[in-house]
């Protein structure tokens, strides 16, 4: 079983479910994580129990992870007193993180306190990580994946990296900086939004956040977490 951590209102979990190329996937969403029938012991490693949708299972029976939410937020919480949402969201994300670091599978990036879904890192910290992996960097500096700002001066396209490899993607040269880029940031999947001159190419924008709205892309990633 494929488990899917995102927001109920995120769209990606629409176009896993329509597609049975993506096997067995269970979503858990944050209303989930304040139903009955959790139980997690913090003292040891023994399997727990989670809860997602309207599906009970053990931990130990979930080979793969896809984190698409940052963060629990208090717009997720409409059950919950408004006074009270504030620390019920930061008290769900702290225990959804320790929910995941739980688990011994594959992750298509590793949770971290800053954020579930990744390394939480600023835009001066992957500028850094471009720099060492040799990830060449639009001059006025990298912006949001899902909300590009900087002016486009060629051709744009997004690449995604599965376990060092690019799924589809022209730009040459591209493949190897980026899988660089990826094992420095923690991540088995990243994806990426470059701008290519001819034979050159650089990097506009950076997620860990996978396009699944794309078929090669969505089965690349399930088909990587399914396998073994």
């Amino acid at each position: 079983m494929i488990l899917v951590v995102a927001s109920e209102f995120d769209p990606a979990i629409g176009h896993v479910r329509a597609d049975p190329a993506c096997g067995d996937v269970a979503f858990l969403t944050p209303s989930d994580l304040c139903r009955p029938g959790w139980c997690v012991r913090s003292a040891t490693n023994e399997p727990f129990s989670l809860i997602a949708g309207d599906r009970s299972f053990a931990s130990s029976a979930v080979c793969g992870v896809l984190s698409l939410l940052p963060v629990v937020s208090e717009m997720e919480l409409l059950e919950t007193n408004e006074t009270d949402r504030p620390y019920v969201a930061s008290e769900l994300s702290a225990f959804l993180f320790h929910v995941l670091t739980r688990l011994h599978c594959k992750m298509a990036s590793r949770p971290t306190p800053y954020d579930l879904s990744g390394p939480g890192w600023r835009h001066a910290q992957w500028h850094l990580a471009c720099h060492r992996a040799g990830v060449p960097v639009v001059e006025t500096g990298l912006s949001s994946i899902d909300m590009p700002t900087i002016p486009e001066q060629g051709r744009v396209e997004t690449l995604t990296v599965v376990d060092g490899s690019v799924v589809d993607g022209t730009a040459k040269g591209a493949p190897t900086g980026l899988a660089r880029l990826a094992r420095i940031a923690g991540a088995s999947v990243l994806s990426a939004r470059v701008e290519c001159n001819g034979e050159d190419w650089k990097l506009r924008g950076v997620s860990t956040r996978p396009d699944l709205s794309v078929a090669s892309v969505r089965r690349a990633v399930f088909g990587w977490l399914c396998d073994g």
